[in-house]
């Protein structure tokens, strides 16, 4: 299993005027939770049911926290690669959703996000 490595702008990365690709399966897993969280439902035209549901979920007045934190867990849960969800926090601060979470991988690692989301 191989793609190509993203930079921290979600740009393909360029190194010398050479596409690089991820190194390791377990940075693959890390690249592939990280496109599925930032991935809009209906973006994909291929499959408008691929994606995280944030219009029609969670940019919503008044959205439900335990609702939300359901949504982004089964997305990690069933991205590619993921194993199990050892540790899930997340926080509401005014207008923004801050999630900090620890998966293992198929292969056994252990790998930690944070990432954080305008409401």
């Amino acid at each position: 299993m191989t793609d190509i490595k993203l930079t921290v702008e979600n740009d393909i990365e360029i190194i010398n005027g050479k596409l690089n690709l991820v190194a390791t399966k377990d940075e693959l897993v890390v690249q592939l939770v990280k496109i599925a969280i930032g991935t809009y439902q209906g973006e994909w035209y291929l499959d408008n049911t691929i994606g995280v549901p944030y219009y029609q979920s969670i940019l919503k007045k008044g959205v439900n926290k335990v609702l939300v934190d359901s949504i982004f867990r089964r997305v990690i849960s069933d991205t590619r690669g993921v194993a199990r969800i050892l540790k899930f926090e997340s926080t509401v601060n005014n207008y923004e959703y801050n999630m900090s979470f620890t998966f293992q991988s198929e292969t056994g690692t252990i790998s930690s996000i944070f990432e954080s989301v305008a409401l």
